[in-house]
């Protein structure tokens, strides 16, 4: 049984380090190809997250211009409890002629993106080398 958990554990944390890197990449992309636009909040968005201990989390619905002048929105993967002001300017960043990859573009979002997918990616590779040693 623990050589199971083990695996999963391993294969868990290997993915999510997988994601970290992407996500690296795509921060570097950004950085050097991506239109810096400003947003601004236009609602927040209630969500859920299902399982024992349902919590109601808010996620920012941003509105911003793309490189044509259209309005475009969406809403923010960065998702807790406080509840941005509505009517709050953001910084977005998207891809030259694809609006659809909007994201922020400010060093908050992207260092929780980045500790959490390097994070528990670590915590779990080492709770899978700890069952590996007994």
């Amino acid at each position: 049984m623990s050589v199971l958990w083990q695996s999963i554990l391993v294969l868990g944390g290997l993915l999510l380090i997988g994601l970290g890197v992407r996500e690296v990449w795509t921060q570097r992309r950004m950085r050097r190809f991506g239109v810096r636009v400003e947003g601004v909040v236009l609602r927040i968005q209630p969500t859920y997250r299902a399982g024992q201990f349902s919590e109601q989390s808010y996620a920012p619905v941003i509105s911003f211009p793309d490189e044509g002048g259209v309005s475009r929105e969406f809403m923010s993967t960065m998702s807790g409890t406080r509840k941005p002001a509505v009517g709050t300017r953001v910084p977005v960043v998207h891809l030259p002629g694809c609006p659809g990859t909007a994201r922020l573009d400010t060093l908050g979002y992207k260092a929780s993106v980045l500790a959490f997918s390097f994070g528990v990616g670590v915590l779990f590779l080492a709770a899978g080398a700890i069952l590996g040693l007994r």
